[in-house]
């Protein structure tokens, strides 16, 4: 999962990913996450994924709707979902957590999460200094209130706090990735049918299209590249990367 993140961060498509895997000996097609689960784990954590999905959902229209439209400001150190990516890891000093102290193997020398490790902060549940690298995403504060995990250990926090991954559960760091991948996911294909759709129009148009279609609007406009995308492709739908190909959704090859 670490490495569909990279992947994804980097814009890469599941071809490109696997030709570069390639030169380094490793056999893409090895690379199967779904047989390291029993099916009840994989069941349940659909589950928990599910609801932090519309946790999340939930609270980002909560804060729009509180902007009253004068834009919202996310000052907080550690983000919804806080997913370290590969070679990051706790880099010491003041934390006193340490729940991301091994990097991997291949991960390079240098601590790409040394500044961001600068930033010390306390978890809610144990009390213990943490770093941000150390911390779960704050969308694990919005499954603990919402019971969707343990409702037995169900405690109030309030959610400007953090909680340390040692607090947190396997399964609710385990949802935060897969929900980081989906919101990954989905930016990619909204960005390849936004370009596919406008360098459709500039083919048909031609340069006139530039002028026609301001530069700004381009991105903004969704619905009307929406529309365009449909009617261009007759309703049909790109298996390149079939929308419901995932860690929990697989589909037949």
């Amino acid at each position: 999962m670490r490495l569909e993140i990279e992947r994804l961060r980097l814009n890469l498509s599941a071809a490109e990913r696997d030709r570069a895997l390639l030169p380094f000996g490793i056999d893409p097609a090895m690379i199967n996450p779904n047989v390291l689960m029993d099916e009840s784990y994989v069941a349940r954590l659909c589950k928990v994924s599910n609801a932090l999905a519309l946790l999340g959902q939930a609270s980002l229209e909560d804060k729009l709707n509180a902007s009253i439209g004068l834009g919202t400001v996310d000052n907080n150190v550690v983000d919804f979902w806080n997913v370290n990516g590969i070679g990051d890891h706790c880099s010491g000093r003041m934390c006193e957590v340490r729940a991301e102290t091994t990097a991997p193997a291949s991960a390079p020398s240098a601590v790409s999460s040394a500044g961001a490790s600068k930033s010390i902060l306390s978890c809610s549940e144990c009390k213990r200094n943490v770093c941000k690298v150390c911390c779960a995403g704050r969308g694990a504060l919005l499954l603990n209130n919402s019971g969707e995990v343990d409702s037995s250990t169900n405690r109030s926090v309030t959610l400007d706090s953090v909680v340390c991954k040692q607090c947190c559960s396997d399964i609710v760091l385990h949802a935060l990735i897969l929900d980081y991948v989906r919101v990954l996911i989905s930016l990619r294909r909204r960005d390849r049918s936004d370009r596919a759709a406008y360098k459709a129009l500039d083919q048909v148009v031609g340069s006139s299209l530039r002028d026609f279609v301001p530069e700004k609007s381009q991105s903004s406009n969704r619905q009307q590249t929406v529309r365009i995308l449909h009617h261009l492709l007759s309703g049909l739908e790109s298996l390149a990367e079939f929308p419901f190909a995932s860690f929990l959704h697989s589909v037949c090859t």
